[in-house]
């Protein structure tokens, strides 16, 4: 029976190949410099320094007191002048302002903030249908099954590292949030009522709850892994949450 599409959520197009890199889709944070082409050359060259291999550094956020800046990002092989390889770290660099340079700063000091993954499998991602329960996303081809319930789809990598999808009756966007908040997991709580999903995460997981009004069913989404690789696994749910889509299922 062909699968029609009753509905997408919009937010969740940013759908990435099987084999495909994967492109950087943390969300921009604040931006109080622009990071001009001389300046990224700067970072990639010293973090690449620092690593000892070709890097591009991808920049979420940075900060500036008017003579120092503080840089956030996440770091990637390089493939090429417009291609990224696996995700490696999450680094941090301080800058200091230089108007006479033409990027405008020197770069101080970069430092690592998460280690780098073990084989980089995660990142090859594969397109995963639950038929029953009519949603996919991209999952990471690194996690094996260990669940194969449709209601309840579970994989893992290794001890400490799963993900889960739990499909159950539709509440309702705001039942679904008034049901979160009595137990609520984490202190981060981020909503998007127009597309009907909310997620949270903290120190060793990300949820996300999916519960769009007029569908049949809605979804749980779990994360789990190790603290000292939170910046690298949260990626990965934002990757999922992106990825994700409903495409059956409504009511009536």
């Amino acid at each position: 029976m062909k699968k029609f599409i009753v509905m997408i959520l919009c937010l969740f197009l940013m759908m990435t190949s099987a084999h495909a890199s994967v492109t950087p889709i943390r969300d921009m944070q604040g931006m109080d410099i622009d990071i001009g082409v001389d300046l990224q050359q700067q970072m990639n060259a010293a973090v690449g320094e620092m690593l000892e291999r070709e890097v591009q550094v991808f920049v979420y956020t940075a900060s500036f007191d008017g003579e120092k800046a503080v840089v956030l990002g996440d770091v990637y092989e390089s493939d090429g002048p417009d291609a990224l390889g696996a995700y490696l770290h999450h680094c941090q660099l301080t800058l200091q302002y230089e108007p006479e340079m033409e990027s405008g700063f020197s770069v101080l000091s970069c430092d690592s903030l998460s280690p780098e993954y073990r084989c980089g499998d995660v990142m090859q991602w594969e397109p995963f249908d639950n038929d029953v329960y009519g949603y996919s996303f991209n999952l990471p081809t690194g996690f094996q099954v260990t669940d194969e319930t449709a209601r309840h789809m579970r994989w893992q990598i290794e001890e400490g590292e799963t993900l889960s999808v739990e499909a159950y009756e539709n509440p309702g966007y705001q039942k679904a949030m008034e049901d979160y908040l009595q137990n609520p997991t984490g202190e981060v709580l981020m909503e998007n009522e127009a597309f009907g999903y909310f997620y949270t995460y903290g120190d060793d997981f990300f949820e996300m709850y999916i519960a769009s009004d007029g569908m049949e069913y809605a979804y749980k989404v779990q994360l789990a892994f190790p603290k000292e690789r939170q910046g690298e696994y949260l990626l990965y749910g934002e990757i999922i949450r992106n990825s994700f889509l409903i495409w059956g299922g409504a009511v009536g």
